[in-house]
């Protein structure tokens, strides 16, 4: 059957039609396998055509389309008597489940004496002897491609996960240890200052805390024996440590501390050699992978990412201890993908080419992987990336937020995340002058909020499963979805001066471009699409240019393109992000993309003139949309660096005062749109955090 297969995908019918042959593909596949559950058109419309996970087949019939297609290319393809297939490949209509139907009048065979044979297998008389043989072959034939494809590492199966943990906090950085038997797990309560490690079983309903440190631990990594317990503590703002400890005793170990980088992660080698962790390999890059000996305390620097880009993080070793995977994040983008590189050093290897963002991932034990992606929106999933690459297969539901992927060594048992974040829009006066009032809010994160000049609203919200632009009236009401992304990452919404357009940026192709809506609706355009990376474009206060960051000089600064077309022109001769200019177009305000600080610089005919000026200072890094400018000054969220406390600020142009506007009962949106003000100046709008929780589950 599969030699069969090879020969339809090979011929000149489906040569030149690479969807259709996915489609085929896919269906011999799963048929072969049994699993009729994948052979439904909305599992279909997601897998094969890489439709959202919110598509509805009612409404797209993509997959009835295509069907008909492929049906009839099949046919086309047996009309060709000289290819003499012993087997035809059937999709009968109202069904996608394949059929594998012999020949009957096949290339014959000599006839075989029925006296041979045992008297209930004889032949019955309305078929020949040759025939019987074509049956016996292609039952063979089906048998053995059963059997290939069967010996071939197929994705888990994740369907009857439950809760692990329910209480109230954030329990994160699931690890189950080697036997699969226990569970590690960072834990931060609500009346907890910071989050401890914890250790529960299975069949146990009480984790127990096995640590008893006054500040941050967290990342859990077992030994190979399950005996100890390695985990990351903080030992001041700026660097962590590797300490481990066994599951039986009270003495701690101290291996080596280091300066905080991306996301802090650690992973213990299953041979016990090394440890892994993510750290700036020179002063002033990005983090790279770095192993520890535990046998020398050698500490050697793995990968050094491409300069200019974000970082490597997230390293975890294979079940052989031979390799590490690890992900790679691009500049300001965000974009990801999962590398490998030998633990004995070379190369890395690119894994995954989706250009979306990564959150985990966990070796299963033929090498798979399960990746927590969002790969099909704005919600994460869990994926399984088959041994030695190939496309991704959806694990977990389309409505839950899994991250932090753990696999047991034998693969009985799995572990995740499940996030609950929800942002809000909220509504308070410029002044400061009463408390703040919910004002856009649904179960999913609002974000990116901005007025048009007769005070209507658009925000990017995640409400409908993936990220899409909405837009409502003044007091919040009759919110309406103005684009359809098809689960592709879409955001940073711009209205033009007039209200009627909205520019947004939108990686439809995996790669930022930017786009414009009319609010009337109708098809949207590209207004930058190439190889670089486009991302959060804004107007010239007269609507005819538009600003926007991109990669396209080697790092990440600030161009300019007429809305009429032609060439982008370079606007910025360092580092820029986010931009808009002022209200009476004098100034460009932008972010650095590194440090977030926002800038300033005259612009005269179009051209930014004189020396740029450092506006506001001491930003977190990444934290580059919590701004907006009025036409005296530009009111920012200030954050306490590694905690949750932060004020609205505003800061006053002309005599360079700062005053507290109003300080934030919960945390501000992080590395978004989330400040907007209103064209009176009276109102301001925040996206704040209301609710951020993780539960783990286990299967």
């Amino acid at each position: 059957m599969k030699r069969e297969l090879e020969r339809i995908l090979g011929s000149r019918e489906f040569a030149s039609a690479e969807r259709l042959g996915r489609f085929l593909r896919y269906v011999v596949e799963r048929t072969l396998a049994g699993d009729r559950d994948s052979l439904k058109e909305s599992v279909i419309g997601i897998e094969v055509f890489d439709r959202s996970p919110d598509y509805d087949p009612k409404s797209e019939p993509i997959v009835r389309t295509e069907a008909r297609r492929l049906r009839a290319r099949l046919d086309e393809y047996y009309q060709d008597s000289s290819r003499s297939p012993q087997v035809r490949i059937l999709i009968p209509k109202g069904s996608y489940v394949g059929i594998f139907e012999p020949v009957l009048d096949g290339p014959q065979v000599p006839d075989m004496p029925t006296a041979d044979l045992p008297a209930d297998t004889r032949v019955p008389g309305g078929i020949r002897k040759g025939r019987l043989a074509v049956w016996i072959a292609c039952g063979f034939a089906a048998v053995a491609a059963t059997a290939f494809l069967s010996s071939r590492p197929h994705p888990p199966v994740l369907d009857h996960a439950a809760p692990f943990t329910t209480e109230h906090g954030v329990q994160t950085n699931a690890r189950l240890s080697p036997e699969g038997d226990l569970l590690a797990f960072s834990w931060k309560a609500p009346q907890d200052v910071h989050a401890g490690i914890y250790v529960q079983r299975l069949d146990a309903t009480t984790p127990v805390r096995v640590t008893q440190g006054a500040l941050l631990e967290r990342c859990p990594a077992w030994s190979h024996d399950g005996s100890h317990i390695a985990f990351l503590r903080d030992v001041d703002p700026d660097h962590f440590a590797i300490f481990t400890r066994p599951l039986v005793g009270a003495r701690e170990r101290k291996w080596a501390e280091f300066a905080r980088g991306a996301t802090p992660w650690l992973d213990w080698s299953p041979d016990d050699k090394w440890f892994a962790i993510a750290e700036p390999a020179v002063t002033g890059r990005h983090s790279s992978i770095v192993l520890i000996s535990l046998s020398t305390g050698e500490k050697r620097i793995l990968t050094i990412p491409p300069e200019g880009w974000r970082g490597d993080s997230l390293p975890v070793f294979s079940p052989d201890s031979s390799k590490v995977v690890f992900r790679r994040t691009q500049p300001p983008s965000g974009e990801e993908d999962l590398y490998e590189v030998p633990v004995a050093g070379g190369t890395p290897k690119r894994l995954t080419f989706d250009n979306r963002g990564i959150s985990g991932e966990a070796f299963t034990p033929d090498g798979g992987l399960v990746v927590s992606s969002r790969r099909a929106g704005s919600i994460r999933s869990l994926w399984w990336l088959p041994p030695g690459g190939g496309p991704l297969h959806r694990l977990s539901s389309a409505v839950i937020d899994a991250g932090d992927p753990t696999v047991s060594r034998d693969g009985k048992h799995f572990a995740f995340s499940r996030l609950t974040y929800d942002i809000n829009i909220w509504r308070v006066n410029a002044d400061g002058s009463t408390p703040p009032t919910p004002f856009i809010a649904s179960e999913l994160a609002d974000t990116s909020p901005e007025f048009s000049r007769d005070g209507r609203i658009v925000f990017q919200s995640d409400r409908s499963g993936v990220s899409e632009i909405w837009v409502c009236a003044s007091d919040g009401s009759n919110a309406i979805r103005v684009t359809d992304g098809g689960g592709a990452e879409l955001g940073n919404p711009h209205w033009s001066p007039d209200g009627k357009q909205i520019l947004f940026e939108w990686h439809r192709s995996g790669r930022a471009s930017v786009y414009l809506a009319s609010i009337e609706g109708g098809p949207v355009r590209a207004v930058v699409e190439d190889q670089y990376q486009n991302q959060l474009p804004s107007w010239s206060r007269d609507g005819r240019f538009i600003y926007f960051a991109s990669n396209r000089s080697g790092e990440m600064r600030i161009w300019r393109i007429a809305l009429a077309g032609g060439a982008p022109v370079p606007v910025t001769a360092s580092p820029g992000f986010a931009s808009a200019e002022s209200p009476d177009g004098k100034y460009l305000f932008w972010t650095d993309p590194l440090n977030a600080d926002i800038w300033r610089q005259r612009i005269e005919n179009g051209v930014l003139t004189g020396k740029a000026s450092k506006v506001v200072g001491g930003q977190n890094r990444g934290d580059w949309g919590n701004w907006a400018l009025g036409r005296n000054g530009i009111y920012y969220i200030r954050r306490r660096p590694e905690t949750d406390d932060a004020a609205i600020m505003y800061l006053d142009l002309a005599h360079d005062a700062s005053r507290t506007v109003y300080v934030l009962a919960k945390p501000p949106m992080y590395g978004g749109g989330g400040l907007a003000l209103s064209p009176d100046e009276k109102v301001l709008l925040f996206a704040q955090v209301d609710r951020d929780e993780e539960h783990i589950f286990v299967q």
